[in-house]
């Protein structure tokens, strides 16, 4: 293996590990607000999770791969743009006037356990009016309002990792 070929290697690595990291972070806070703080999560944070949690994985398994390519950081970033529009979807949610909320639900933990697969998935998706209470801010701002940059960090670092390739190339 060249030098350059190396360089790039751990360009990525090093770009997937403070991914991993952030991730890591963000997904600790989450589950110490839960069960800690007896935060029950509504539907829109528990698919925010999910996607992050799935960026986090595919970093991983790029970060692994023999041959590092464009799949991984692509593959990675659209896990996070998709959590990020879930969290945009939330932040929406807050804004709203309380007369165009959606209904409140039952808990999404009732939801998965009881309700058929259809209802679950479109309260994670499209979010309930449990989605729209703002519960525990942290320095002001809640959950959903730290998952957008986050995914951008991490949608920029992966930026930086295909554009430290195309550099080494020349």
């Amino acid at each position: 293996m060249n030098a350059i070929a190396r360089a790039h290697e751990n360009s990525y690595r090093d770009g997937g590990l403070a991914i991993v990291s952030l991730i890591g972070v963000f997904l600790t806070t989450a589950l110490i607000l839960e069960f800690v703080f007896d935060m029950e999560p509504c539907a829109l944070c528990l698919t925010q999770r999910l996607f992050f949690m799935l960026a986090g994985l595919i970093a991983l398994v790029g970060m692994g791969a023999r041959q590092p390519n464009r799949a991984w950081p692509i593959a990675t970033a659209l896990a996070a743009l998709i959590g990020m529009g879930f969290a945009l979807r939330q932040l929406y949610l807050y804004v709203l006037p309380p007369e165009l909320v959606p209904s409140c639900g039952a808990p999404i933990s009732r939801l998965i356990e009881y309700a058929p697969f259809m209802e679950v998935f479109n309260a994670m998706t499209q979010g309930t009016g449990n989605c729209a209470q703002g519960s525990f801010p942290i320095f002001g701002m809640d959950m959903p309002g730290y998952f957008i940059p986050l995914a951008a960090l991490a949608g920029f670092l992966l930026v930086l990792a295909l554009v430290g390739r195309q550099l080494k190339r020349v």
